[in-house]
């Protein structure tokens, strides 16, 4: 039996305003989805990542896909702290969805690609430099 499953990993835009408030803070939460992929067995389909949130498409087992979430909350949260000497005030937590059905697939694949487009953002997805 597969026990994989599609999930859509994403935060709360509302509550991490102040999430990202430079370049170099798109930089170190982009790396940091690649460095928590690589120390988990969850795949990565698709992603990309706002000011304020993350949109995250995986693949795999929902331990492993939880496991991935979570470092990547710790991570993005140490990254802040280490960055700019404290929390900032980032309330950061991710929620962590099964994917139940193909058209909710299909739509949560162009959610993530799309995303910076869909919230205005004066750029083609294909363009985008923080995402798939």
């Amino acid at each position: 039996m597969d026990t994989n499953c599609y999930y859509h990993v994403f935060a709360n835009g509302d509550e991490a305003k102040n999430l990202i408030t430079c370049e170099s803070d798109y930089y170190g939460k982009f790396n940091l989805i690649g460095v928590c992929a690589a120390s988990t067995n969850a795949k990565i389909v698709s992603f990309s990542i706002e000011d304020s949130h993350p949109h995250i498409l995986m693949y795999g087992q929902k331990d492993d896909c939880t496991d991935f979430a979570r470092m990547y909350e710790t991570s993005v949260l140490h990254h802040i702290v280490e960055t700019r000497g404290s929390s900032d005030g980032v309330n950061f937590k991710c929620d962590l969805y099964p994917v139940t059905n193909d058209d909710y697939l299909k739509n949560v694949a162009i959610y993530t690609i799309i995303q910076p487009t869909k919230d205005g953002k004066n750029i083609l997805p294909f363009d985008y430099p923080w995402g798939t």
